[in-house]
Parts: C-alpha cells; sequence; structure tokens
C-alpha cells in the first residue's frame, strides 16, 4: 500500500482529469467545426470512459465497506 502523497494525489485526481481532458478536447473540436473528425472524438469518448471508469474503480478500492 502506497502512502506517498503525491501518488495519492495522482491516484485522486487521474479519473477526474481524464475527464476533464476529454470534454476538453470536445469543446476545442466543437468551437474549431471539426467535428467531422472521428478519430479525435474517439479519442475525446476514450478519455471521458476510461477516466470514470478509473474513477470508480479507485472509489472502490479505497472503501471499506
Amino acid at each position: 500500500m502506497h502512502t506517498n502523497l503525491a501518488y495519492i494525489m495522482f491516484k485522486r485526481c487521474l479519473g477526474p482529469g481524464l475527464i476533464a481532458l476529454g470534454v476538453a478536447i470536445l469543446v476545442v473540436l466543437q468551437v474549431l467545426h471539426l467535428t467531422f473528425v472521428n478519430a479525435l472524438l474517439m479519442a475525446a469518448l476514450a478519455c471521458v470512459v476510461l477516466g470514470l471508469v478509473l474513477h470508480l474503480w479507485f472509489l472502490k478500492r479505497e472503501s471499506r465497506y
């Protein structure tokens, strides 16, 4: 079990950070009118989904119940 503060902060911010990155990519694509580029849309979607999965996994792993 890691007790390093940097590791704990990294774990807590990884999921929400990936979600924010995915949303930021989607916003930039919308502003630049590049919503026809499927690869970038899929990358943003992957960031959001991976962020959600990691966030829920870390929450479940830290739970005592």
